[in-house]
């Protein structure tokens, strides 16, 4: 009986406990030679029926500063100053945490963050990776490599911890390497593929369960201007565009792919096919009648991502080049029209 009561008194006090943990995360700041600054927080803060984007702004004063963030579920908190640029920087938090962040001058990229096991992960990593980040801030298309290969690194020496989820969300530029990314999610497993860590990332286009195809199929039927067309690869070298006419690199691209069509006119040993996801029939016609690219495949898929052929070769994004070699194997993914082209040559170079 002695032994059911103290069993009780320790139920009942630990339920006490659990009930007086807060709805909130209370943030505490000491940051070397900071005199004053304010920074920003975002973050999204819900509960079981509803949830808010919040901006918050913390004013540190002789480098000091407390404050206390509302939420009931686990988030992400961004972090950056009011004045300047600095790469993304985020941590985790849920109620109850005690988060420290401590550091020189007012640039969060070199903060070190602390207060629960996945920020401490987190901190470790980016402190780890501050060139990269500053690079691939200032120029994304020049930095996406070292960076991807960095968030890359670091899943497969951690396939489960939750943080190599969140880097992978965060900073993986797919758009640079849709391929690299597919495989470095398969790599993930355990707690890091918990659906809390990738619902904590609003990017719907970074994680789903379609698969990023290695090939593509043998034939495809496309609608043209004067009906339809087969592709047959698996022969030749081919190249596919898929485009909308607003796309900011349209002229770009189609100035590379008529010089490829010009330097290889044998439309037999290659395939050339440019794709618009545009709904607008008439105005299509008039703009592939004007553009002067010849002996290419002029396709239309006024469906975009829902066509079925889309839908096999994971185009959920224009502009996109897919460059294919003769047994069909997609040698080159993405929005860059260099690499593509340079691809492409390499494939028809005897």
């Amino acid at each position: 009986m002695k032994l059911f009561k103290l069993l009780y008194i320790f139920f009942a006090l630990t339920l006490l406990m659990c009930s007086c943990t807060k709805n909130e995360v209370k943030l505490s700041f000491r940051l070397d030679g900071v005199p004053q600054e304010t920074l920003k927080l975002d973050y999204y803060a819900s509960d079981k029926k509803k949830g808010w984007v919040i901006e918050e702004f913390v004013n540190v004063q002789q480098g000091n500063a407390q404050t206390i963030l509302r939420t009931v579920n686990p988030s992400l908190i961004f972090i950056a100053p009011t004045s300047g640029n600095s790469p993304l920087v985020f941590f985790y938090a849920e109620r109850g945490d005690e988060i420290s962040i401590s550091g020189k001058g007012s640039d969060p990229l070199f903060y070190k963050i602390s207060g629960n096991r996945v920020t401490d992960d987190l901190t470790a990593w980016r402190l780890a990776s501050t060139k990269a980040l500053a690079e691939a801030a200032a120029d994304p298309v020049k930095g996406a490599a070292t960076l991807n290969k960095l968030v890359a690194d670091y899943v497969k020496a951690n396939p489960e911890k939750p943080a190599s989820m969140l880097l992978l969300l965060c900073y993986y530029n797919r758009r640079a390497d849709e391929q690299g990314f597919e495989k470095t999610r398969k790599l993930l497993k355990g707690d890091a593929l918990d659906p809390t860590w990738s619902s904590l990332v609003a990017r719907a286009d970074m994680i789903d369960d379609t698969t990023i195809p290695g090939k593509l199929p043998g034939s495809m039927i496309l609608k043209t201007m004067t009906g339809c067309d087969t592709i047959r690869t698996g022969k030749a070298p081919a190249i596919l565009y898929f485009y909308r006419d607003n796309a900011p690199s349209r002229g770009d691209d189609l100035k590379a792919l008529r010089k490829l069509s010009e330097d290889y006119k044998d439309s037999a040993s290659r395939i050339i096919c440019d794709i618009s996801f545009e709904p607008d029939s008439s105005s299509r016609v008039f703009k592939m009648r004007n553009d002067s690219l010849r002996k290419t495949v002029r396709a239309w898929m006024p469906l975009g991502p829902s066509d079925s052929i889309a839908k096999v070769l994971a185009v959920r994004r224009t502009p996109l080049l897919i460059v294919a070699d003769t047994k069909g194997n997609i040698r080159y993914r993405g929005d860059d029209i260099k690499r593509a082209s340079s691809t492409f040559r390499s494939l028809l170079k005897p």
